[in-house]
C-alpha cells in the first residue's frame, strides 16, 4: 500500500477532506491564539521595561550628572579658576538642570518618595543647590570662581543624599513595576490556560486519527531532504567524490569526478573502480591522503590522493567512500618553489663568492699600500712629511675597516648562519682585543682598559667569532667618540636558569660624546649615523653598531645601552653559553724557553703573486733582518722547497695563478709535515680560515700584514726545531744588539739621526721605566703588560735585542704571574738598556754621519 493510501484511505475522500479542513482550522486557532499571546506578553512586557528602564535610567542620571558637576567645581578650584574650567562647570550644571526639570515635572515619578525626600528638597528644592549655582550663573557669573569652594562643599553635602533618595525611589519604583507585571501575567496565563486546554482537546482527538499518517510522511520527507543534501553536499565538494559498492561499481560520482576522470569509452557502461586505479589500490578498504596515480578514461595519468572509508547502510548494505584531490597543480608549484629556491641557494653563492673576490682584490692593494707606507716611515722624514705619511696610514686603515664590515655585514646576513661553537677562555679572549685597541685609544688620549673580575676566566663553549666581532665592533665605535677620557671593558658570568650554561654580560663603557636617548634603536640601523650632515666631525658608514646588533641576535643574546650625551655610554652584550667542559691537567713539563718576539736571521719562503706586494713585504722583512727567497706561485714555492733548500718558516698566499696556496700547502705537507706554513690573505671569512687550516696551514695573516703579529707568529712556529739546532739542545740568549736591525738602521737613516733617535730613546725607557715600577707597585697588571708591550716594540725597532726580549718577557709574566713576583724582571731592565746603550754609542762612532765605516 501507498503512503498515501495509508493515510487518506481508499474510498472516504470526502470525509476525510473535511476532517482535515476541520483538523487544519483546529491548529490555526491554537496556532493564531499562540502567536496572539505571546505577541501581547511581549508587547507589555516590553512596554513596561521601556517605561522602567526611562525611569531607572532618569534617576540614576541625576546622581551621575550631580558627581560630573562636583568634579567639575574641583577641578576649576583646582586649575585656579580659569575659563575653561569655569566653562565645564557651566556646561555641567546646565545637563544637570536638564535632568531636574525632567523629574520635577515628569509623570512617571509622580507616586516615587525622590521629591519628598531630604536630599531633592537640597538639591532642588528652593534656596537649593541648583538655585544658587542659578543665581550665580544667570545673574553674576563673575563670582563663580570666588564661590567654588562653597559650591563644592555644598554638592559633597548633597552627594549622599541624592544617593540615598535614588536609590530609595528606585527600590520603590522596581517593587511597584514587579507587582503590576505580576498581575499582568496572571491575568494572560489564565486566559491563555483555558484557550489552550479547549483548542488542545480538539486538537488531540484529530491528531490520534492522523497520528500514524503524519509519522510516515515526515519520514518520507525527511528522507527526501536528507538525499537532496547529501547530492548537493557530494556535488559542492571540492574533491572528487565516489561512492563504491561491494563489487568495485561507482554508484555516485560528483561533476568534479566526473572531470577528472574524464568521459566513459562505453557511455551505457557503469564505471569500476578498477578501471582507473591499480589493482591493489582499488581493493583498499581504508586509506589516508595516499598518493597514487589515477588513469583517465583517455589515458592520461594524474597524480592524486585519495582517502577512503568503508561505511554501512541502514540495512546492513556495505559499500566504500573515495575521496580523489588532484595534485596536479601542487606538484608543479612545488617543482617551480624548488627551481625557485635553488636559484637562489644559486645567487647567494654567487654573492658570497663575488665578496670573497672584492674582499681579495681590495684588500690586496691596501696591503700595498700599508706596507708601503710603514716603510716609508722608516726612512728620515722631516715633520711635514710624517703627517703626511700618518694621514695616509689613518685613511688605509679606515678603508680596511669598512672592508671589513661589509664582509662580515654579507656573512650575518647569509642564509647560511650556522657558526661553529668552540671552547675559550673568556678572558684570554677580551685581553688581545683590548690590545688591539689600546694603540688607538692612546692617539685619542684615552685611557682604555679590562677589568674581568673573579668569574673572568670561566670557559665557554659558544661561537668564538660572533663574540669578537661584537665586542670588536663596540670597542671600535668607543674609541671613535672618546677623546681624552677612558674606556673599561667588563665581563661578568652567573648561572643561568638552565644547567649547565652561563649568563655572561660583556660591557663596554666610555666618557666619550654620549647618544640621546631617542637615537637608541637608530644606532642600530645599518648605514646609520647620528651625524649624517656634511658637516659631521666623525666618518664612518654606520655598520658598527648594526653588525654588532646581528652578531649579537646570531649568537642568541642582545645588546642594550645606557647613555647621557656629554658624559658616556654603555654598551652590554648578553648572552648565555655553555659551560667548555674542564680541560685535562697539563702534564708536568719543563717551562719553555722564552721565544724572543723580535727574530732575526730567519730563512723565508714567501710566495706573494702580487709583484708590489711582494717587493713590500720582502723589503720589510729584510728591514727585520731575515733572509728571503720570493716566488709568484705556489707552483715556484713547492719547486724551492724540493730543491732541498732550508727555510724556516713558509709565508704562502693563497689566490694565486698556477697553483693557488692551498694545493701547495697539501703537496709540501707530503714532504715535509714539520715545515711551518703561515696564510698570508685577504680572505677574512672565518669558515675560509678553517678550510686553511685544514689544507695544513699552520696559522692564518689577514692583509694588511701587521709586520709586529707577523714576527710573533713566526717565532712561535720557527722554534719548533731549528735547521741544525737539535730539540734537546738549549737555544742561545738573544744577542745584546741584533746586528741586522743595526745595519740596516745606520744604512737607510744615517749615524746622525740614529744618534738623534737613541737620545730620545733612552730619555723615553727611562721615563717608562719608572711608569712600569709604579704600576707593579699600584698592583695594575694590564698598565704594566701594556707600558712593556709598547718598549719593547721600539727596543726590537732599534736593534736593542736582549732589552726587547726582555721586556716582551715581563708583558707575558705580567698577564699570567702574580705582580708582586716581577720584581726581579723589571730590576734587569734598567742594566739591560744602559748595556744596550752604551754597545750601539760605542758602533755608532765607528761610523760617518752618511753611514759609512771610519
Amino acid at each position: 500500500m501507498r503512503p498515501s493510501q495509508f493515510l487518506f484511505g481508499a474510498h472516504k475522500g470526502a470525509p476525510r477532506r473535511r476532517t482535515l479542513a476541520v483538523f487544519a482550522i483546529a491548529c490555526g486557532v491554537v496556532i493564531l491564539g499562540a502567536v496572539v499571546l505571546a505577541r501581547l506578553d511581549r508587547q507589555l512586557t516590553l512596554q513596561s521595561q521601556a517605561q522602567s528602564d526611562n525611569l531607572v535610567w532618569n534617576l540614576t542620571q541625576v546622581e551621575v550628572d550631580l558627581q560630573r558637576l562636583q568634579i567639575a567645581l574641583l577641578v576649576a578650584r583646582l586649575s585656579g579658576a580659569n575659563q575653561a574650567a569655569l566653562g565645564r562647570v557651566a556646561q555641567n550644571f546646565d545637563i544637570l538642570f536638564s535632568r531636574v526639570q525632567t523629574i520635577r515635572h515628569g509623570t512617571a515619578v509622580a507616586d516615587l518618595p525622590i521629591r519628598q525626600t531630604e536630599g531633592w528638597r537640597r538639591l532642588a528644592g528652593p534656596h537649593g543647590l541648583m538655585d544658587q549655582l542659578q543665581e550665580v550663573l544667570d545673574h553674576d557669573p563673575a563670582q563663580l570662581g570666588a564661590k567654588l569652594d562653597r559650591f563644592s562643599q555644598l554638592a559633597g553635602q548633597v552627594q549622599p543624599l541624592i544617593h540615598h533618595a535614588v536609590t530609595g525611589s528606585l527600590q520603590s519604583a522596581a517593587e511597584t513595576a514587579d507587582a503590576a507585571k505580576s498581575e499582568l501575567r496572571a491575568t494572560l496565563m489564565v486566559f491563555a490556560g483555558a484557550l489552550l486546554l479547549t483548542i488542545g482537546a480538539l486538537a488531540l482527538f484529530l491528531l490520534t486519527i492522523h497520528l500514524q499518517g503524519r509519522a510516515l510522511a515526515a519520514r518520507a520527507r525527511k528522507l527526501e531532504h536528507a538525499l537532496r543534501s547529501q547530492r548537493l553536499m557530494i556535488e559542492a565538494a571540492q574533491d572528487g567524490v565516489l561512492v563504491i559498492a561491494d563489487n568495485g561499481r561507482v554508484i555516485v560520482a560528483n561533476k568534479v569526478t566526473e572531470a577528472l576522470l574524464g568521459p566513459p569509452l562505453q557511455p551505457k557502461r557503469r564505471r569500476h573502480l578498477s578501471d582507473h586505479l591499480d589493482p591493489e589500490v582499488s581493493a583498499l578498504t581504508a586509506c589516508t591522503q595516499r598518493q597514487t596515480i589515477i588513469r583517465r578514461a583517455d589515458g592520461a595519468r594524474i597524480p592524486v590522493e585519495l582517502t577512503m572509508r568503508s561505511m554501512r547502510s541502514p540495512d546492513s548494505r556495505s559499500f566504500r567512500i573515495a575521496f580523489l584531490r588532484d595534485l596536479s597543480d601542487q606538484i608543479d608549484r612545488e617543482t617551480r618553489l624548488a627551481r625557485a629556491l635553488a636559484a637562489a641557494r644559486a645567487g647567494e653563492e654567487a654573492k658570497a663568492r663575488f665578496v670573497a673576490v672584492m674582499s681579495h682584490e681590495m684588500r690586496t692593494p691596501l696591503s700595498g699600500l700599508l706596507s708601503a707606507l710603514d716603510l716609508l716611515r722608516a726612512t728620515p722624514l722631516d715633520p711635514a712629511q710624517a703627517d703626511l705619511v700618518g694621514i695616509m696610514e689613518a685613511c688605509g686603515h679606515t678603508t680596511l675597516e669598512q672592508v671589513n664590515n661589509v664582509l662580515e655585514l654579507t656573512q650575518l646576513t647569509a642564509q647560511d648562519k650556522g657558526h661553529a661553537a668552540l671552547d675559550f677562555d673568556l678572558r684570554g679572549l677580551l685581553q688581545p682585543l683590548v690590545r688591539q685597541f689600546q694603540a688607538r685609544a692612546q692617539q685619542h688620549d684615552t685611557a682604555l682598559t679590562l677589568e674581568t673580575g673573579p668569574n673572568g676566566r670561566v670557559q665557554l663553549h659558544a661561537p668564538l667569532q660572533l663574540v669578537k666581532r661584537v665586542v670588536g665592533n663596540l670597542l671600535s665605535n668607543a674609541v671613535k667618540f672618546t677623546q681624552g677620557g677612558r674606556i673599561v671593558v667588563s665581563c661578568l658570568c652567573t648561572p643561568a636558569e638552565t644547567p649547565g650554561k652561563m649568563l655572561c654580560q660583556i660591557s663596554v663603557s666610555d666618557t666619550g660624546i654620549g647618544i640621546s636617548a631617542a637615537d637608541f634603536q637608530r644606532i642600530f640601523h645599518a648605514f646609520e649615523t647620528l651625524d649624517s650632515t656634511f658637516s659631521r666631525t666623525q666618518d664612518g658608514s654606520g655598520l658598527g653598531l648594526g653588525i654588532a646588533k646581528m652578531a649579537a641576535e646570531a649568537l642568541g643574546g642582545r645588546i642594550t645601552v645606557d647613555s647621557t650625551p656629554g658624559k658616556g655610554s654603555r654598551f652590554a652584550l648578553s648572552f648565555e653559553a655553555a659551560l667548555a667542559p674542564p680541560a685535562a691537567p697539563p702534564a708536568a713539563l719543563a717551562p719553555p724557553e722564552p721565544v724572543a718576539p723580535k727574530l732575526a736571521g730567519l730563512r723565508l719562503l714567501l710566495a706573494e703573486d702580487n709583484e708590489i706586494n711582494r717587493l713590500l713585504l720582502v723589503r720589510q722583512l729584510e728591514r727585520l733582518g731575515h733572509q728571503v727567497v720570493a716566488v709568484a706561485d705556489g707552483a715556484a714555492a713547492v719547486e724551492e722547497i724540493q730543491l732541498d733548500q732550508p727555510f724556516d718558516v713558509v709565508l704562502m698566499d693563497v689566490s694565486m695563478p698556477k697553483m693557488d696556496g692551498m694545493t701547495a700547502t697539501r703537496l709540501l705537507r707530503g714532504e715535509d709535515a714539520c715545515l711551518p706554513i703561515i696564510a698570508l690573505t685577504a680572505h677574512a671569512d672565518e669558515n675560509r680560515r678553517a678550510e686553511f687550516r685544514a689544507a695544513g696551514m699552520d696559522d692564518v695573516i689577514t692583509k694588511p700584514v701587521d709586520m709586529a703579529h707577523l714576527q710573533e707568529v713566526m717565532a712561535a712556529f720557527a722554534h719548533r726545531t731549528p735547521p741544525g739546532l737539535p730539540s734537546d739542545q738549549p737555544r742561545p740568549a738573544p744577542l745584546l744588539i741584533d746586528d741586522q736591525v743595526f745595519d740596516d738602521l745606520i744604512q737607510s737613516l744615517g749615524a746622525d739621526f740614529l744618534r738623534q733617535t737613541l737620545t730620545r730613546f733612552a730619555a723615553e725607557v727611562d721615563t717608562a721605566l719608572a711608569a712600569i715600577a709604579a704600576a707593579q707597585s699600584a698592583g695594575e697588571a694590564e698598565q704594566l703588560a701594556l707600558l712593556a708591550h709598547r718598549e719593547a716594540g721600539s727596543a726590537a725597532m732599534l736593534g736593542f735585542a736582549a732589552l726587547a726580549a726582555a721586556l716582551r718577557k715581563l708583558e707575558t709574566a705580567a698577564r699570567t704571574d702574580p705582580i708582586a713576583s716581577l720584581g726581579a724582571q723589571i730590576e734587569s731592565l734598567g742594566p739591560l738598556h744602559a748595556a744596550g746603550l752604551s754597545e750601539i754609542t760605542r758602533r755608532l762612532s765607528l761610523w760617518s754621519a752618511e753611514g759609512r765605516p771610519l
